[in-house]
Parts: C-alpha cells; sequence; structure tokens
C-alpha cells in the first residue's frame, strides 16, 4: 500500500479574533471595578489538571468565600475557586460580585452559557456594572451567539455612545455574523471616540485580513505599533500577516515578541510553536505548544499541533493519544483525523485503522484540494488491496526437492 509520508502534517495557525475584549480581573467586595487596559485582559488560567485535589467545601460568609475564590483564581485553581463562588452566591443570592466572579470561573471552564447567566444576573443587580455588561457579550461571541451579542453591543453603545468597548466589541460581534461593513463602522466608531483605542485599530487590521488584504492589513498594524509598539496582542497579528505572506522569519520573531509580552496568550505560544516547527526546531516547538495548551486546555487544534511535532520527534505514541484527545474535544477535526490517518498508515501499520480516519477526514475536509485527492487515491488503493484475495503460493512438484549430497 502506498506510503502517505510525502504528505507533511498540516501545522494550524491559530488566526481567531485574539482581541475580544473581556474584563478577567476578579472583584473583591468593596473593590472598585477594573480599570480598562489598553489591550485585552488575558484569559484567567485554565482548569488545572485532574490531578488537582478535590476543592475545598466553601465556608464562612460571602464575602469570605468571595476572597477565598478570588486568591485561588488568581494562583490558577479555577475548580476551586468555581466552587467558592457558586457557594457565595447561594449564601448571597442578591450580591453581584459573587455572580461575576462566578461567571468568570465558568467562562474559564468553557462554561459559555453559565457565564452567559451570571453575567447577566450580575449585571441586573448592580445598574451600571459596565464589566459584567461588555463580559456577557464577550461570551455570547464565544459561544457562537453573535446575533444576541449584537443585540446586546447595540443596546449599551444606544445607552452611552462613548462607550469604546462597546463599540468594539460590536464590531467583533459583526465580524462574526459576516456583517464585514457593519463591523468596519463600529470600529472606526470607537477610533472617533479616541484616535489611541489600540484594539479598534488592530480588529480593522483583523477586518482587513479577512477580506484577503494582507498589505491593508500590515499597513494598518504598522501604523499602530507607533501608538503601542509592544503590545502583545499587535504583535500577534502582525506575525499572522507575515506568515499569511510566507516569511515565517519575520512571523516567528513576532510571536515569539507576542508571547514574551504576555505569558498568558496562548494563541502567541501556539503561533510561535508552529514558526518554530516550521525553522525545524522541534523542541522549542514542543515546548511553545505544551505552554498553549496548560493555558487553554479545551483548545483542540494545540493538541494537534502538539501531537504532529511529537510525530516529528518519534514519539508516534504521544502522538497519537494528543490527535485522540483532540477529536474528544472536537470530533469534527478534520486535521486530527488526517494526521491519525498518516500516524497509523506509516508508523503503527494499522491499515484498518488508518482506512478509518481517512474516511473520516474526506467526509470533513475542504480547501485543500490535493490533499483531499490524495486521500482519496489512498483510500481507493487500500480498498483495493483489501478485496483482493490473498497470493497461493505454489507446492513444488512431488521429489522435486533439493537434496544436500551424501557424505556432507
Amino acid at each position: 500500500m502506498k506510503s502517505l509520508n510525502k504528505l507533511v502534517v498540516f501545522l494550524g495557525l491559530i488566526a481567531a479574533l485574539a482581541l475580544l475584549l473581556g474584563y478577567s480581573g476578579c472583584t473583591r467586595p468593596g473593590d472598585q471595578a477594573p480599570a480598562l487596559p489598553d489591550a485585552p485582559a488575558a484569559e484567567p488560567e485554565a482548569t488545572p489538571s485532574p490531578t488537582t485535589p478535590t476543592p475545598a467545601a466553601p465556608s464562612g460568609s460571602a464575602d469570605q468565600m468571595i476572597s477565598r475564590g478570588v486568591e485561588m483564581m488568581n494562583s490558577g485553581d479555577i475548580a476551586g475557586a468555581k466552587v467558592q463562588f457558586e457557594g457565595a452566591v447561594r449564601a448571597a443570592p442578591n450580591s453581584a460580585a459573587a455572580h461575576y466572579n462566578l461567571g468568570l470561573a465558568r467562562e474559564a471552564t468553557g462554561d459559555l452559557s453559565g457565564a452567559v447567566d451570571s453575567y447577566r444576573k450580575a449585571a441586573s443587580l448592580l445598574s451600571g456594572f459596565h464589566e459584567a455588561e461588555i463580559n456577557l457579550g464577550s461570551a455570547q461571541i464565544k459561544k457562537g451567539d453573535a446575533s444576541a451579542a449584537i443585540g446586546h453591543y447595540r443596546s449599551m453603545t444606544q445607552g452611552n455612545p462613548a462607550d469604546l468597548d462597546a463599540w468594539n466589541n460590536l464590531g467583533v460581534a459583526y465580524m462574526q455574523n459576516g456583517s464585514l461593513r457593519e463591523a468596519e463602522q463600529a470600529f472606526r466608531q470607537a477610533i472617533r471616540q479616541d484616535y489611541k483605542f489600540v484594539p479598534a485599530r488592530i480588529n480593522i487590521g483583523v477586518l482587513y485580513l479577512r477580506q484577503d488584504k494582507p498589505g491593508l492589513a500590515l499597513e494598518v498594524f504598522e501604523r499602530t505599533k507607533t501608538l503601542a509598539p509592544q503590545d502583545p496582542r499587535l504583535l500577534y497579528w502582525i506575525g499572522v500577516v507575515w506568515a499569511e505572506l510566507g516569511d515565517w522569519d519575520k512571523a516567528l520573531t513576532n510571536f515569539q515578541r507576542a508571547s514574551q509580552g504576555d505569558p498568558t496568550f496562548g494563541d502567541a505560544h501556539n503561533n510561535y510553536g508552529v514558526a518554530l516547527t516550521k525553522a525545524g526546531n522541534f523542541e522549542r516547538a514542543k515546548t511553545a505548544f505544551e505552554k498553549a495548551r496548560q493555558i487553554d486546555p479545551s483548545n483542540a487544534q494545540v493538541l494537534v499541533n502538539l501531537g504532529a511535532v511529537k510525530r516529528y520527534l518519534g514519539d508516534v505514541k504521544g502522538a497519537e493519544a494528543d490527535y485522540k484527545r483532540s477529536l474528544t474535544l472536537d470530533p469534527r477535526n478534520a486535521q486530527a483525523y488526517y494526521d491519525l490517518g498518516v500516524l497509523y498508515a506509516d508508523h503503527l501499520n494499522q491499515p484498518d485503522q488508518a482506512m478509518k480516519n481517512f474516511r473520516n477526514y474526506y467526509s470533513l475536509a475542504s480547501g485543500d484540494p490535493d490533499r483531499i485527492d490524495r486521500v482519496q487515491k489512498w483510500i481507493e488503493q487500500a480498498e483495493q488491496d483489501m478485496q483482493a484475495p490473498p497470493p497461493i503460493e505454489p507446492e513444488p512438484p512431488a521429489g522435486d526437492t533439493e537434496q544436500p549430497p551424501e557424505g556432507q
């Protein structure tokens, strides 16, 4: 059966909208609302691994549970923080801070529907709770409900036409919805309010990328760089443009600077790993992917990339485990099925499993006609090989067996 060794395993470059404004800072009783950062705040640390001890049961007053939960969030113990905030909500159901912080914990663990409910409750309990309002729409966008987010942010901008965050996120929601003209109008409205508002400027560049105009995008990013030369999100997107243009050396430099500027920026670590892989530096690429996975363990593409670089390093079983984990997170990830097919066909000598995964890939794949055609031909050849009867070895004629000469 023909080998697929010549089919290079693709490493996915993450270029999703990384500028979705959402506040990740917890609030304690009596705290001032978090200040708006110049660039979007980093997501809270990801859920601890399954070996983490069972979270302690909440106890004490609601304020005490909130304070403990905040400390846990800051230390990366999201599961423990969630337990504390749930206890605070039970103890003080009318506490906006308890509901808001529970929303942060739910969002960090991937419970976006629960996060939306918590942010909405917090906003209803405290009039003018801007952070809760912004995070509500942000969670709706992450959940894939762009229409709800558009309605929410339009209401916010009507109530306060000077709300830069709401205008920016309205643009993001429009972009997710495919309404690119409306998205640009929203971003420009934010810039009219404050021409130094970096997130909206970056998102206009992202919009040009979505329209397959990398030159215009790079021009926007370079102009924005005069306002925020060290902004990790800006450096990230400059790296994405250079990757699109095929200059992986420049892409690597910018992804590295982005990941160093914000160590919690998972997408930057992932893309830095992709650039390192392009440069043949597989060990450092593996480290970058592992960091990205630590930050966002629910990101299926990061696991596919980690599996690919393990395959390059000869860790075939480790690659197999990562591909399978990615499919538990995203059962429609065509790339994971393809990579598993290559692994089973060329490394583990399991043609039945290779066939199964290539068929899944073929049913889901789009956008790479050459690869799809090669996989189709592999499947057809494999089916022929499986249907062909095994060759029959001819028996030698009777008395025709050669005997050694006597005396030897």
